[in-house]
């Protein structure tokens, strides 16, 4: 049996949302709160659209993965997770699929149909590669930023510079980007030369993140700050827990404005 498997201790209360998917859909509908105008109502059912879209999105890439491995081969919590109850997966997922296209259909303008329609074909195609094809790591890490960070953007009509757009996508990409590389780390990862030319890169897109914040929006680095952080400590976590807080601190800019707009 893989011997990764038995180092993988049972999830935590606080690690639940990154197991189920959902922390993607928060930290998407966050950010596109806090791009939004605030001289006009939030769109909650745009919102809602687009959460279910990456929710629905995330935990289809995870049942792909899973379908055709041996237990043994599953090296995480949220595979094992999405194996063990795969068949209830599927019948949530379809369900919440039907009600995401009637939300869709019944509450997004022309525009963002189209939009969010040019996303769910460039998603499809980024699932088949990553399916049936290998794709190099850093390739895969980039799209994932993209997808990602055009998920945030697709609904918004204000529109923003490229350096924030810029500053997006490189702070999405790291954060893949930083969770990968940590894997590294296993002392039962096979280090391929694709996997020894990414190590190391996180740095440079952290500090490429922060300059076009910097320009852009200095907000950003509430979020750049506890992630470089964790990435300086990340050895001193298991690839579960870092995985959590990584993606959890996506949260702190969002958090540190709705606090701010509280308060003042």
């Amino acid at each position: 049996m893989n011997q990764r498997a038995h180092n993988i201790d049972p999830p935590r209360l606080w690690q639940w949302p990154n197991l189920l998917g959902i922390d993607a859909a928060i930290i998407a509908v966050s950010w596109f709160w806090l791009l939004s105008p605030e001289s006009v109502p939030f769109p909650k059912a745009t919102a809602a659209v687009l959460a279910l879209s990456i929710w629905l999105t995330y935990l289809a890439d995870r049942l792909l993965d899973v379908r055709n491995l041996d237990p043994a081969q599953l090296n995480s919590l949220r595979h094992r997770f999405a194996y063990q109850k795969k068949r209830r997966l599927w019948q949530i997922w379809w369900f919440l699929l039907f009600l995401n296209v009637i939300m869709a259909l019944s509450y997004l303008s022309q525009s963002h149909l189209v939009r969010g329609s040019i996303l769910l074909f460039v998603t499809l195609g980024y699932t088949l590669a990553v399916q049936h094809c290998k794709l190099p790591h850093l390739l895969k890490e980039g799209l994932v930023g993209f997808i990602f960070t055009a998920g945030v953007l697709i609904f918004l009509d204000a529109p923003l510079t490229w350096l924030i757009i810029l500053a997006l996508f490189l702070l999405f990409t790291g954060n893949c980007t930083l969770i990968a590389e940590k894997e590294l780390d296993e002392p039962f990862t096979h280090k391929s030369a694709n996997s020894r030319c990414r190590s190391g890169l996180s740095p440079f897109i952290l500090a490429s993140a922060a300059c076009s914040s910097i320009i852009a929006s200095p907000l950003m680095l509430t979020t750049l700050v506890p992630i470089t952080a964790l990435y300086i400590a990340r050895r001193q976590f298991t690839n579960e827990t870092y995985r959590t807080l990584i993606d959890a601190s996506l949260l702190s800019t969002p958090l540190f404005v709705f606090i701010a707009r509280l308060v003042f």
